[in-house]
Protein backbone atom coordinates (compact mmCIF):
# COMPACT_ATOMS: atom_id res chain seq x y z
CA UNK A 1 0.00 0.00 0.00
CA UNK A 2 1.15 3.03 -0.94
CA UNK A 3 1.45 6.03 1.83
CA UNK A 4 1.28 9.14 0.87
CA UNK A 5 1.05 12.48 2.83
CA UNK A 6 -0.35 15.79 1.05
CA UNK A 7 0.82 18.61 3.72
CA UNK A 8 4.76 18.32 2.39
CA UNK A 9 3.89 18.21 -1.27
CA UNK A 10 2.99 21.03 -3.89
CA UNK A 11 -0.48 19.87 -5.34
CA UNK A 12 1.17 19.34 -8.65
CA UNK A 13 3.70 16.93 -7.13
CA UNK A 14 0.99 15.07 -4.93
CA UNK A 15 -1.10 14.64 -7.79
CA UNK A 16 1.22 12.70 -10.44
CA UNK A 17 2.62 10.41 -7.50
CA UNK A 18 -1.21 9.73 -6.94
CA UNK A 19 -1.57 9.03 -10.32
CA UNK A 20 1.13 7.09 -11.00
CA UNK A 21 0.03 4.79 -7.97
CA UNK A 22 -3.26 4.54 -9.34
CA UNK A 23 -2.05 3.89 -13.13
CA UNK A 24 0.36 1.04 -11.82
CA UNK A 25 -2.92 -0.43 -10.63
CA UNK A 26 -2.56 -0.24 -7.11
CA UNK A 27 -5.57 -1.70 -5.39
CA UNK A 28 -5.09 1.03 -2.08
CA UNK A 29 -3.52 4.11 -1.18
CA UNK A 30 -3.39 5.53 2.61
CA UNK A 31 -3.48 9.37 2.27
CA UNK A 32 -2.51 11.60 5.68
CA UNK A 33 -3.86 15.44 5.57
CA UNK A 34 -5.68 17.46 7.26
CA UNK A 35 -6.44 19.54 3.83
CA UNK A 36 -9.64 17.89 3.21
CA UNK A 37 -10.33 20.47 0.65
CA UNK A 38 -7.14 20.42 -1.67
CA UNK A 39 -7.19 16.50 -1.43
CA UNK A 40 -11.21 16.59 -2.60
CA UNK A 41 -9.90 18.74 -5.38
CA UNK A 42 -6.76 16.33 -6.28
CA UNK A 43 -8.82 13.60 -5.93
CA UNK A 44 -11.54 14.81 -8.57
CA UNK A 45 -8.76 15.95 -11.24
CA UNK A 46 -7.09 12.25 -10.74
CA UNK A 47 -10.54 10.72 -11.27
CA UNK A 48 -11.14 13.06 -14.53
CA UNK A 49 -7.55 11.48 -15.78
CA UNK A 50 -8.43 7.93 -15.24
CA UNK A 51 -12.09 8.51 -16.24
CA UNK A 52 -13.13 7.52 -12.52
CA UNK A 53 -16.08 8.21 -10.75
CA UNK A 54 -15.49 9.01 -6.96
CA UNK A 55 -17.65 7.89 -4.11
CA UNK A 56 -17.47 8.81 -0.44
CA UNK A 57 -17.61 7.61 3.00
CA UNK A 58 -17.05 8.84 5.94
CA UNK A 59 -17.51 8.07 9.90
CA UNK A 60 -20.07 10.89 10.26
CA UNK A 61 -22.76 10.26 7.44
CA UNK A 62 -21.82 7.45 6.08
CA UNK A 63 -21.70 7.18 2.00
CA UNK A 64 -22.25 10.97 0.94
CA UNK A 65 -22.12 12.66 -2.94
CA UNK A 66 -18.67 13.74 -3.24
CA UNK A 67 -19.10 16.76 -4.73
CA UNK A 68 -21.81 18.17 -2.10
CA UNK A 69 -21.24 15.93 0.68
CA UNK A 70 -24.67 15.35 1.55
CA UNK A 71 -25.66 12.10 2.90
CA UNK A 72 -27.08 9.52 0.01
CA UNK A 73 -28.71 7.58 2.73
CA UNK A 74 -30.13 9.62 5.45
CA UNK A 75 -29.40 7.91 9.21
CA UNK A 76 -31.63 8.04 12.04
CA UNK A 77 -30.70 10.86 14.61
CA UNK A 78 -28.23 8.42 16.59
CA UNK A 79 -26.99 5.89 14.47
CA UNK A 80 -23.59 5.89 13.68
CA UNK A 81 -22.25 4.77 9.65
CA UNK A 82 -20.86 1.32 9.94
CA UNK A 83 -17.44 1.06 7.04
CA UNK A 84 -17.81 -2.77 7.78
CA UNK A 85 -21.09 -2.63 6.38
CA UNK A 86 -21.11 -0.08 3.95
CA UNK A 87 -18.02 -2.42 2.65
CA UNK A 88 -19.89 -5.19 2.55
CA UNK A 89 -22.60 -3.87 0.55
CA UNK A 90 -20.17 -2.61 -2.57
CA UNK A 91 -20.72 -5.01 -5.59
CA UNK A 92 -18.28 -5.65 -8.37
CA UNK A 93 -21.08 -2.75 -10.54
CA UNK A 94 -19.87 -0.25 -7.65
CA UNK A 95 -16.05 -0.75 -8.26
CA UNK A 96 -15.31 -0.57 -11.90
CA UNK A 97 -14.17 3.34 -13.10
CA UNK A 98 -14.50 3.87 -9.21
CA UNK A 99 -12.32 5.47 -6.75
CA UNK A 100 -13.72 4.96 -3.18
CA UNK A 101 -12.77 7.53 -0.86
CA UNK A 102 -13.07 6.47 3.01
CA UNK A 103 -12.10 9.57 5.14
CA UNK A 104 -12.23 9.20 9.14
CA UNK A 105 -10.69 5.89 8.02
CA UNK A 106 -8.02 5.10 11.42
CA UNK A 107 -11.33 5.61 13.95
CA UNK A 108 -13.41 4.05 11.64
CA UNK A 109 -10.73 0.85 11.16
CA UNK A 110 -9.68 0.99 15.18
CA UNK A 111 -12.92 0.23 17.27
CA UNK A 112 -14.50 -2.33 14.15
CA UNK A 113 -12.22 -6.17 13.48
CA UNK A 114 -14.88 -6.65 10.90
CA UNK A 115 -13.97 -3.29 8.74
CA UNK A 116 -10.22 -4.04 8.82
CA UNK A 117 -11.57 -7.67 7.00
CA UNK A 118 -13.65 -6.70 4.96
CA UNK A 119 -11.67 -3.91 3.72
CA UNK A 120 -8.62 -6.50 3.20
CA UNK A 121 -11.44 -8.78 1.18
CA UNK A 122 -12.11 -5.82 -0.72
CA UNK A 123 -8.66 -4.89 -1.74
CA UNK A 124 -7.81 -8.70 -2.36
CA UNK A 125 -11.13 -8.92 -5.17
CA UNK A 126 -9.85 -4.72 -6.40
CA UNK A 127 -6.62 -7.03 -7.12
CA UNK A 128 -8.30 -10.28 -8.97
CA UNK A 129 -10.94 -8.64 -10.99
CA UNK A 130 -10.97 -4.90 -11.11
CA UNK A 131 -6.46 -4.24 -11.38
CA UNK A 132 -6.40 -0.89 -12.58
CA UNK A 133 -10.53 0.13 -12.98
CA UNK A 134 -10.65 0.29 -9.20
CA UNK A 135 -8.94 1.68 -5.99
CA UNK A 136 -9.62 3.05 -2.16
CA UNK A 137 -8.12 5.66 -1.09
CA UNK A 138 -8.02 5.87 2.97
CA UNK A 139 -7.91 9.51 4.41
CA UNK A 140 -6.76 10.00 7.70
CA UNK A 141 -5.18 12.96 9.42
CA UNK A 142 -2.32 10.67 11.18
CA UNK A 143 -0.62 7.60 9.24
CA UNK A 144 -1.36 4.00 11.26
CA UNK A 145 -2.22 1.46 8.60
CA UNK A 146 -3.59 -1.91 10.27
CA UNK A 147 -0.66 -4.39 9.79
CA UNK A 148 -3.68 -6.75 8.37
CA UNK A 149 -3.80 -4.81 5.03
CA UNK A 150 -0.37 -2.83 5.34
CA UNK A 151 0.75 -5.21 2.41
CA UNK A 152 -1.64 -4.39 0.18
Amino acid sequence: MAQLQLISKHMNEFQSELLEHLRAGSPCLWVSTTEQLRLDQLLTACARALDFRLREWNLGDGWVDFKNKLPLIPLERDQTPSLAQALADLRDEDLEDQLVVIKNVRPALERDPVAVARLQLLLHRIQRQHEGRAAIVLVSEHLEIPPDIEAL
